[in-house]
């Protein structure tokens, strides 16, 4: 499969998967659920609770996993990162920040934040918390 340029998810059926808990995030049930969309319920070899850990586990052979496209950006030639496709699973991105913030440093970032998210994507969810 590493020689391929995308990947359907049902293609995945047969594989190990190392995948994140689902009671640790919205995120994690949502991957489950495009799996029994796709046709199966993934064979899990491995459970993380963040996807930062993945691709180690990856690496020493533990199984393919679903991750976001960030996280390769973190990785070694090792690993092999292709696309889902046609239809490939998305998820909503948010930037949570303080009512009260006062830090120039922060308001830059959220506009610089805002400003990438709707050019690349045309996600600009952003949520203010307390």
């Amino acid at each position: 499969m590493a020689r391929r340029k995308r990947i359907a998810l049902s293609e995945l059926a047969s594989e190990d998967h190392i995948v994140l808990q689902p009671d640790s995030s919205q995120f994690a049930r949502y991957i489950q659920k495009c799996c029994i969309d796709a046709g199966f319920l993934p064979r899990v070899s491995q459970q993380v609770v963040d996807a930062q850990s993945v691709p180690s586990l990856i690496a020493a052979g533990f199984g393919v996993a679903l991750v976001p496209q960030s996280i390769a950006r973190f990785t070694t030639d090792d690993i092999a990162f292709r696309p889902i496709g046609p239809s490939p699973p998305s998820a909503d991105v948010f930037l949570v920040s303080r009512k009260d913030e006062t830090s120039m440093v922060v308001h830059n970032f959220i506009k610089l934040a805002r400003r990438f998210l709707s050019q690349k994507r045309n996600l600009s969810h952003m949520v203010n918390a307390r």
